[in-house]
């Protein structure tokens, strides 16, 4: 069956209400209205599975790949992954892999750093810090798209238990879908979000979270290298607004980047972001120099 096919049988993009107040009056920051829940259309196996690719990374495409299968039979025409645990050393990529596959989805990426004490006390302590921050970065992030399932990269866990047990409430089935947020008094449902809680390889998931999540392992393999750095070069042009085909570019950058670097993700994306904008501005001041 086409994708032509696929989207002509899909549905209206189905909405939620995520939040209420005890009240009945109407939330702030809009999330009294119906948000989205997308992926619906990009179920299929040409869809999220062929977006996300990572085919280096095996388990977590799997999981990917279920999630999606899993959608389909229960007619439930979005996307959303099980609570999931990253198991991997820092710089396998992880965060970038949420990133692909929030694009792949067409839904948010949030980052909620737990070891920053500031996002951990506003968890956590919402009332006690001045500094905390006044909504959590979920629910800024839901208002902001108006989409009910994103996708979560969660960071640091373990720096600050009390942040934990909040996030295992976040997480919790039972508690998920009336989760408390205090500035702006209301309960907001979160049971569609995808969680993927970053550990680090050797450390254990701490107790509040570990009967929530499924452990994923991910690997740094040298012979895919090369795979995963034009999967973030890639990722880099999408984000300046270039294309491979940029006149200030050759496709042979790309594979030049693929064997020149080896490094950790968090580091190759900088770098090759510095790379590309010099290649254009080299362009730039090229085209400049010709004119005069």
């Amino acid at each position: 069956m086409n994708d032509t096919l696929h989207s002509l049988m899909q549905p209206a993009i189905p909405a939620m209400i995520v939040a209420r107040r005890s009240d009945g009056s109407e939330p702030l920051m809009g999330l009294g209205q119906p948000f989205a829940l997308m992926g619906g259309d990009r179920l299929w196996e040409g869809g999220i599975p062929f977006l996300f690719g990572h085919e280096w990374q095996p388990n977590l495409r799997n999981v990917v790949v279920e999630a999606c299968q899993a959608a389909i039979e229960a007619q439930r025409f979005w996307f959303r992954t099980p609570p999931c645990a990253l198991v991997a050393e820092p710089g396998v990529g992880r965060t970038h892999a949420a990133r692909c596959l929030a694009r792949a989805a067409n839904v948010p990426h949030v980052i909620l750093n737990l070891s920053d004490p500031v996002v951990a006390n506003s968890l956590s302590h919402p009332k006690a810090f001045g500094e905390a921050l006044p909504v959590s970065p979920i629910v800024t992030m839901m208002a902001a798209r108006c989409i009910a399932n994103p996708i979560v990269s969660v960071i640091g866990v373990g720096a600050h238990p009390d942040a934990d047990a909040v996030l295992a409430d976040m997480i919790d089935p039972e508690t998920s879908h009336a989760w408390h947020e205090h500035e702006l008094d209301v309960d907001v449902d979160l049971g569609e979000v995808s969680w993927l809680i970053q550990v680090n390889e050797g450390d254990d998931v701490p107790a509040p979270l570990s009967k929530y999540l499924s452990p994923i392992y991910l690997e740094y393999d040298d012979d895919r290298q090369p795979e995963l750095v034009l999967s973030v070069a890639l990722e880099v042009l999408r984000d300046l607004g270039l294309s491979p085909a940029d006149p200030a570019l050759e496709i042979a950058d790309l594979f030049q980047c693929s064997r020149r670097y080896i490094t950790p993700v968090s580091d190759l994306y900088p770098e090759l972001q510095t790379y590309f904008v010099e290649k254009k501005y080299q362009q730039a001041m090229g085209a400049n120099s010709l004119r005069d």
